[in-house]
């Protein structure tokens, strides 16, 4: 059992979300603090491309810092003024439990795919640590929201026993999205959460924005954000760096860009052989390698779904990308 959160704690007097799972989670903290931000808040930000003070802005280490950095960010963001702070949370950090002891009002679930296996060894193993946010450290007066459309969402929503929202695109969720309009020009589509519907206007693009969207709106929610500067907050937040970034500079290929989305979520690709986290007796990284088959079958989706195809190495360290 954790020790209960003492006085001097640094997430005493910060209402913290935390956001975990495998993707999206980047994107649904900035949506979620411009809805803060709507709301008049002075938020904190602790993600995997930078850390937040209200104004002031630090490059990242780790997408959820150690715990001694982790609770001195808290202590400088409610030096600074913050009332609130949207964090990301990894597997890693709920693992080794460099979040412990810290108070959060809210948690969103995002979803669960297969990554990081290096480290957990298999997908239960990863959805457990997972877990562990929810069933040990949320707040027991907080809120979870969670991916409904996600079947490792739903094994989650079915297991705690705190408070909870479902958002998805599926029948069954408290929060849906219906008639969507996803162009290059950004997405509309109504939101309906417990029998009242919202139109949503944002500049972010793409299908998975949806569900980004949907998450955040479902925090904002819980923590007590109006609904109607949860929809101003939506309007406003911007592009996030290296998260489908439009780059429109009068291209043609825009043309194609516009009439592929129109029709269908576009994938962005990137293959990458990336080295573990593990180390061999010389210090150098162990290398991971897809499963068999994936790569060919990553191929074929990639040339399937998108006008071109770059292929490109990320981080090889001491392999020579030309063989890995």
């Amino acid at each position: 059992m954790l020790r209960t959160p003492g006085t001097n704690t640094p997430s005493r007097g910060l209402t913290i979300i935390g956001i975990t799972g495998t993707n999206g989670k980047t994107t649904t903290t900035y949506i979620l603090k411009s809805i803060l931000e709507a709301w008049g808040k002075k938020v904190g930000l602790i993600g995997t491309i930078q850390y937040m003070i209200a104004d002031a802005v630090y490059q990242a280490t780790h997408t959820t810092p150690e715990s001694l950095e982790f609770q001195a960010l808290l202590h400088d963001m409610r030096a600074a003024g913050c009332s609130h702070v949207v964090t990301e949370i990894s597997s890693h950090a709920l693992t080794q439990k460099r979040i412990d002891n810290t108070i959060f009002k809210a948690g969103v679930f995002t979803n669960l795919t297969r990554d990081h296996l290096d480290f957990h060894g298999t997908m239960d193993d990863y959805f457990i640590s997972k877990k562990r946010f929810f069933t040990d450290l949320l707040d027991r007066n907080a809120m979870s929201v969670i991916n409904h459309d996600d079947a490792w969402g739903r094994r989650l929503s079915e297991s705690i026993q705190t408070g909870q929202y479902t958002y998805g695109l599926e029948a069954g969720a408290d929060m849906t999205a219906s008639d969507m309009n996803n162009s290059f020009d950004g997405l509309k589509f109504r939101l309906t959460f417990r029998g009242r519907a919202y139109d949503i206007v944002s500049p972010l693009v793409g299908l998975p924005n949806v569900y980004n969207i949907l998450s955040a709106a479902g925090a904002a929610a819980s923590v007590g954000v109006p609904w109607e500067v949860i929809l101003e907050g939506i309007s406003k937040s911007p592009a996030i760096r290296g998260r489908f970034e439009k780059v429109d500079a009068g291209q043609k290929f825009l043309r194609s860009l516009t009439t592929h989305i129109r029709k269908t979520p576009l994938t962005a690709y990137l293959y990458c052989a990336k080295p573990d986290q593990r180390k061999d007796h010389h210090g150098l990284r162990l290398r991971r390698r897809p499963r068999p088959g994936q790569e060919a079958a990553d191929g074929a989706i990639a040339t399937r779904l998108s006008d071109f195809v770059i292929i490109t190495s990320d981080n090889p360290r001491s392999e020579r990308p030309e063989t890995s």
